[in-house]
């Protein structure tokens, strides 16, 4: 009995692997897959490989092989992936579940070579849940390394995920199989092979739950600073608003008193009225006008900040804003953080006169292009592997490229004399486009 729950253990843990297997390697499942058939066809295909091996009586390999891959490519399905990765991911299981058999059977040979000549059917049963543990090891080191799952995580994570089936598979090769088998505290040690079992897969499905968590509360810090960096933006965006509205108000009133000098004829009164509205417009009118709001004010802004701390900033827009591929929110993002993280690298700069230097254009080859250049601390210059992750460093950096790939663009940056980073987004919508893609009409049968 103690020895037929051991097995179906076995085959419960050996569905818990492919499970995690499958879901890292081939990730997406299918949308028209419901959760009952997705979990019933894994259960299906441990029943099969069960019946497979018991008809077998598990002296087929060949047959118990072809079965389990058979059954395990049948799984694939259940994903939407390109058929060469469900093969790929079917056969490498394949590969992994034969080389934790052997690499167990090895470590047992060499620690505990005298089991070998035990012939009992229970010898078989504990091998194949100690192969198991081997195989959890292997499953995990895939996890770990396939599209860097878990990349996110510090190195305790991963010492605390791999521990488990490190410690069981020690604590399983150093039991003394020999009094499971003449039957000295069998049930004891059985009791202990199946407790390693459960624990593994419970400490796995927790770490798992708890990175997921970890995962969850990370997004919505980001989120938190984002609305907050966006409200600070806004702040500043109703700032510029209510200065045109100011300046407006003042027009109108300019207006009101040239209308009653013309009246009156007083034309002294009317030129000197003039000279000194001029003057006044042009000390409050922003030299920044591009026509759109967002541009217009952050630049504006950003260039009274830097002047104010001594920095040397110059701008280059040449801007049509009706063809602006980017939405006024997404080009807030963009914009706020590039001149921030200009400024913040500036301001960190103290040795020599520090320079900004921004480009915005709406090309006529339907290009929306972004160029920011700044002088920065060549001391703090990243090395190698730092520039390859420049952009998963902050907030504003990893925003900014969600920005730009949400509109089918690129950036490049290069640290130089000066640091750049270019932003190339193309116009995509026609309607902004100055050369729309020509639609040819169709060809009909027997025409050309």
């Amino acid at each position: 009995m103690t020895i037929s729950l051991i097995t179906l253990l076995t085959y419960a843990f050996d569905l818990f692997l492919i499970l995690i297997f499958f879901n890292n390697t081939l990730q997406h499942r299918k949308a028209n897959v419901s959760w009952y058939i997705f979990y019933g066809s894994y259960c299906i295909m441990e029943a099969l490989l069960y019946a497979s091996e018991t008809l077998s009586g598990n002296q087929s390999f060949l047959l118990t092989l072809s079965v389990s891959f058979l059954t395990s490519y049948a799984l694939t399905f259940l994903y939407q992936s390109p058929i060469r990765h469900r093969l790929f991911s079917a056969v490498s299981f394949q590969f992994f579940a034969i080389l934790g058999e052997s690499i167990f059977t090895m470590l047992m040979g060499v620690i505990r070579p005298s089991i070998f000549s035990i012939d009992e059917p229970s010898l078989f049963v504990i091998m194949n849940l100690g192969s198991k543990v081997v195989l959890f090891l292997l499953v995990l080191l895939v996890s770990l390394f396939w599209h860097r799952k878990f990349s996110g995580q510090n190195l305790n994570y991963h010492i605390f995920i791999l521990a488990t089936p490190l410690v069981s598979l020690t604590v399983m090769l150093f039991t003394p199989l020999e009094d499971i088998i003449n039957g000295h505290n069998r049930t004891f040690f059985l009791c202990l092979y199946v407790t390693l079992a459960l624990l593994n897969m419970l400490n796995y499905w927790l770490l798992v739950k708890t990175f997921r968590q970890e995962q969850e509360l990370h997004r919505l810090r980001q989120m938190e600073t984002q609305i907050a960096y966006q409200k600070e933006r806004y702040a500043q965006l109703g700032a510029a608003y209510k200065t045109n509205r100011r300046l407006i108000h003042d027009t109108k009133k300019h207006y009101f008193i040239l209308q009653e000098h013309l009246k009156r004829q007083e034309y002294g009164e009317l030129r000197q009225y003039l000279q000194i509205s001029m003057e006044d417009i042009e000390n409050t009118y922003t030299e920044i006008n591009t026509g759109n709001l967002v541009i217009d004010a952050f630049v504006s802004n950003f260039k009274n900040i830097a002047q104010t701390g001594g920095i040397r900033f110059s701008s280059t827009l040449q801007v049509d804003p009706d063809r602006i591929p980017v939405n006024d929110y997404d080009l807030c993002v963009v914009l706020g953080n590039l001149l921030d993280n200009s400024l913040n690298a500036c301001q960190k700069n103290a040795a020599i006169q520090n320079h900004i230097a921004l480009t915005v254009t709406v090309s006529e080859n339907d290009i929306f292009y972004i160029h920011m250049e700044n002088t920065y601390n060549h001391a703090e210059k990243p090395s190698v592997r730092q520039k390859s992750d420049f952009q998963e460093h902050g907030y504003g950096i990893a925003n900014i490229r969600n920005i730009v790939e949400k509109y089918h663009g690129f950036i490049k940056y290069e640290f130089g004399d000066l640091f750049s980073m270019d932003i190339i987004i193309p116009i995509i919508d026609v309607k902004k486009r100055l050369h729309p893609p020509l639609n040819h009409p169709p060809v009909m049968d027997g025409f050309k």
